[in-house]
């Protein structure tokens, strides 16, 4: 059951509904797909978006579709994990469409993003958008 700003759950152990927060689910999500970066789980962070999603990569042209979004993570986790930390932002809530303009860090850099998800007939969340750009290195950004 979806409800603004937030969501109501089923705990699977009892009948109990829990309220989590839009930025809760965000935040959780986001370790769900750091995590499986980490994992080099291309599986799984294919199945965090949509089959209409595009990606919008500083440096890369536009990535269309889940064939292409599992094309470039199998290629971009070849060589290892990735690292990344989110940090959620601004949350945008509008029926099914959340959006989040949040900040991001990686051993390589700092930068910004802006995600668009969409609500699931289950009430999970899917990316559709993902469009995100570096501040550029930890070591000019610091300077």
């Amino acid at each position: 059951m979806a409800i603004s700003h937030g969501v109501l759950t089923a705990d699977p152990c009892s009948t109990t509904f829990v309220f989590v927060s839009t930025r809760d689910e965000l935040e959780a999500f986001n370790r769900g797909f750091t995590e499986a970066l980490a994992r080099r789980d291309v599986d799984r962070i294919v199945e965090m978006y949509a089959d209409d999603a595009v990606l919008l990569f500083h440096g890369m042209p536009i990535v269309r579709g889940r064939s292409e979004i599992e094309a470039m993570f199998r290629e971009d986790l070849a060589d290892g994990p990735s690292t990344i930390r989110f940090e959620v932002g601004d949350v945008i809530e509008d029926g099914s469409i959340v959006i989040d303009v949040g900040r991001y860090e990686t051993p390589d850099g700092r930068g910004k993003y802006v995600v668009v998800y969409r609500r699931r007939t289950d009430g999970s969340l899917e990316l559709v958008v993902d469009s995100a750009t570096s501040d550029g290195s930890n070591e000019l950004s610091e300077g």
